[in-house]
């Protein structure tokens, strides 16, 4: 028998072959090739999330309060796959000044995003690998936000390979 081939996917279940030659040709012929599965663990599934939701209302409609937005996860990474970025984003914000009748109050355990700081983020990680050996995969990179700001930028992007 050969060595055996190379594998047919990187990962997700492929076959690998190998082959003989007859060497006197006879009645009854022994097989000249075998397959066997290989790289069966399964391939990694990265993070995806959908666009930055717009700003909500502001919380108050006097005094500090805050701002949300969020991105929705479209797919949760498994098997070692690209982790999901942060979420959801929080900024001040002030619709006007209460009166003195009116009570002011501040929400508590929300990390406020500074309004007069830009976000900062982490360089671009390496591609990851290509999701398919042949027929056109996709291939992901992340960065992670450093410093929560305004107008946070996408984490992940991804392009055909």
């Amino acid at each position: 028998w050969s060595s055996w081939g190379r594998c047919s996917r990187m990962c997700g279940g492929g076959s690998q072959t190998r082959v003989r030659t007859i060497t006197r040709m006879g009645f009854d012929c022994p097989t000249t090739s075998e397959s066997e599965s290989c790289n069966v663990a399964p391939c990694p599934i990265n993070c995806e999330v959908d666009p930055w939701s717009a700003w909500s209302s502001c919380s108050k409609t006097c005094g500090a309060g805050t701002q949300t937005r969020v991105m929705q996860i479209i797919v949760n990474p498994k098997y070692g796959g690209i982790p999901c970025p942060a979420t959801k984003a929080v900024r001040p914000c002030m619709v006007k000044a209460c009166s003195k009748h009116q009570e002011q109050d501040y929400d508590e355990g929300i990390m406020i995003v500074d309004p007069e700081v830009a976000c900062q983020t982490s360089n671009w990680s390496s591609w990851g690998r290509c999701s398919r050996m042949c027929g056109g995969g996709s291939q992901t990179r992340v960065r992670t936000i450093t410093r929560m700001g305004f107008d946070c930028p996408t984490t992940s992007e991804s392009e055909s390979c």
